[in-house]
């Protein structure tokens, strides 16, 4: 099953973690998604006895996504250290998009 689909928004909260050594990087976000739009392909299965839907973009979707750091210190924060990285999780897979998506980062 292919369709095209067009979302005008929709808000997500996103958790990032990554392990440093022997501390634990915690990151909340605020993702506000925009003019999502492009083609998906959706399978469906039924596997004992409940039917399961499965979708994917077809090649890389349109969007604009707004992130915005909703941690109380304004930053990243790190179990076990005093250290912060210079980017998170989050920041480097929404950089890795592609060259079809505006990402704005902004701090709460």
């Amino acid at each position: 099953l292919r369709s095209s689909i067009s979302v005008p928004e929709f808000d997500l909260k996103l958790v990032s973690s990554q392990r440093m050594d022997d501390r634990l990087l915690v990151t909340n976000y605020n993702a506000k998604i925009t003019d999502l739009h492009g083609e998906i392909e959706a399978r469906m299965a039924c596997i004992a006895n409940q039917v399961y839907l499965m979708a994917c973009f077809c090649g890389r979707p349109e969007l604009d996504i707004e992130l915005v750091n909703t941690d109380s210190r304004g930053g990243a924060g790190i179990i076990g250290s005093s250290v912060t990285p210079a980017s998170t999780p989050v920041q480097e897979m929404m950089k890795r998009i592609g060259q079809s998506t505006q990402v704005v980062t902004m701090a709460s």
